[in-house]
């Protein structure tokens, strides 16, 4: 998600959701990401310094983070709006999203 010139960006969080399976993912020596709400945070241990990666306004909360053996992807599990969820990947090291995975629609519609 972009923010425009005119627009409020987060600049730190506080706390923990323990209720996202996995929620603390080591990227590497120095960096882990977390859920702070439906984004996810990636703090560099070294600099302090924190950054965002803003979800979707459909997506109502992270339910799961879980990270590749390599440490280079990153799989979220994310709740919508509505009850239906969707998976993500994230490349770690460019923080860019590699593909999104929604479920296919109910096969019977007049359920």
């Amino acid at each position: 998600m972009l923010i425009g010139p005119n627009s409020a960006a987060p600049r730190a969080a506080f706390g923990l959701d323990t209720s996202v399976k996995n929620n603390v993912q080591h990227v590497d020596d120095n960096r882990i990401l977390f859920p702070v709400g439906r984004h996810l945070a990636s703090f560099d241990l070294q600099s302090r310094e924190m950054n965002f990666i803003l979800e979707s306004d459909k997506v109502a909360q992270i339910i799961s983070l879980s990270i590749s053996q390599n440490r280079k992807y990153l799989g979220v599990i994310e709740e919508l709006e509505g009850g239906s969820s969707m998976q993500t990947a994230l490349d770690t090291s460019t923080d860019h999203i590699l593909c999104i995975n929604k479920p296919p629609l109910s096969a019977n519609p007049s359920s």
